[in-house]
């Protein structure tokens, strides 16, 4: 009988029998312990990971950047929530937030609990691509792996690459950042491959642009667009979206709208933060700080609330004027933030990354000059600055 394949690394098959086996004896006398595991997406850190939940261990997974050392003095330090999880006889799992508004937060997950929710779905060919340390990797992970499926590990994620692989293993689903969806438009790669394999393709971990979800039903008719929702601190839901728009709904926990801003109730939610006060409301719900409008029984994220910038009494979000933005040409990938402004408090900034080098002061007038009907006056960013000169791929 031909066996199962759980993970292909590099051209290597590794059967689901071999992750069975590795994770009877990896880690074997770790129960209760906190255990980091530095790197990224690898076999041998995946049959590290179902070792680990065997034995009832507490999994620190961490990329190996400028970061780790903080995060494992963060993660190392007994924890009354370890005690917790100890005294269930649970495994664990601590993941950072991204801290892009300060320190970033260690929360603890019930992974007994978490890994609950993926057992019986359907089994899927799908690319790793969200990071080894972020709850969408995690999520991604453990519901292949949960349903028998094969998990693609994928260390070059430029848009030529990735086609490559969906190609050659004939990945089916493909969970994938806005981000990366815009590049790969403007890449043109998808032209060179055989994608016919591929079923469908989920966004999450940023706001996708309404014109650049357009831009991906035109191209990829056939292909299930699925949108994605959750936070490091509540885990990843499964969403019914409205109409193929990005107003969606949460089905499996409870949600409610409090000053604009969504509070979700859910069992996967984290047991708390290691170094940080509690974000839960005294009768259990968590404050996302995702501000939200809403459409009968439906949502739509307009952004983070610690975000918003305030011009002088105006508010935006950020997203507004990135959508925008992103109907102009060769934008591969714009942010905008603020800076703080001695008269008005604050000012719009946009970081602007270009698919092909133009001369920065003509594309400023050209900017300023296609917001000037789109937007409000104050949304127009007073602050550009161009991160790269020329993306990888691409030539003038």
């Amino acid at each position: 009988m031909k066996q199962m394949t759980a993970i292909i690394e590099n051209d290597i098959f590794f059967p689901s029998s071999w992750l069975k086996a590795c994770s009877k004896i990896i880690f074997r006398g770790a129960k209760g312990m906190v255990i980091p595991l530095i790197g990224d997406y690898t076999a041998i850190n995946i049959a590290s990971i179902y070792s680990l939940i065997d034995q009832k261990a507490i999994i620190v997974p961490l990329i190996n950047d400028s970061t780790v050392n903080d995060k494992l003095g963060i993660a190392l330090k007994e924890n009354p929530l370890y005690d917790k999880l100890r005294d269930l006889n649970h495994a664990g799992i601590v993941l950072f937030t991204s801290g892009s508004s300060g320190e970033p937060k260690a929360s603890v997950h019930d992974l007994d609990v978490l890994i609950n929710k993926f057992k019986g779905g359907n089994k899927h060919i799908t690319l790793g691509f969200m990071p080894f340390d972020h709850m969408g990797g995690l999520n991604t992970l453990l519901h292949t792996i949960e349903n028998k499926g094969t998990f693609v590990i994928c260390d070059d994620k430029s848009p030529k690459n990735i086609c490559n692989l969906i190609s050659k293993y004939n990945i089916d689903t493909l969970p994938v950042s806005p981000s990366f969806l815009n590049l790969l438009l403007l890449s043109g790669e998808y032209k060179n491959y055989n994608l016919s394999s591929l079923r469908t393709i989920s966004y999450g971990s940023e706001v996708m642009p309404p014109s650049l979800l357009k831009r991906i039903k035109e191209i990829f008719p056939n292909i299930n667009l699925y949108q994605t929702y959750g936070l490091t601190e509540t885990g990843v839901f499964k969403i019914k979206s409205k109409e193929d728009s990005l107003f969606f709904k949460i089905n499996n926990a409870n949600t409610r709208i409090v000053n604009n801003i969504l509070q979700i109730k859910s069992v996967y939610s984290m047991l708390g933060y290691i170094n940080a006060e509690s974000p839960f409301t005294e009768d259990g719900w968590y404050i996302t700080g995702d501000v939200v409008e809403v459409e009968g029984e439906y949502i739509r994220i307009i952004g983070r609330d610690s975000k918003m910038i305030n011009i002088g009494g105006d508010k935006c979000s950020p997203n507004e004027i990135e959508n925008v933005i992103y109907k102009m040409d060769n934008i591969a990938k714009v942010t905008i933030f603020k800076e703080n402004d001695i008269i008005l408090g604050s000012k719009i900034c946009a970081d602007i990354q270009l698919v092909i080098p133009e001369d920065e002061g003509g594309f400023t007038l050209r900017l300023r000059k296609f917001l000037k009907d789109k937007v409000k006056p104050f949304m127009i960013p007073s602050k550009i600055i161009f991160s790269n000169t020329q993306l990888k791929g691409f030539k003038k």
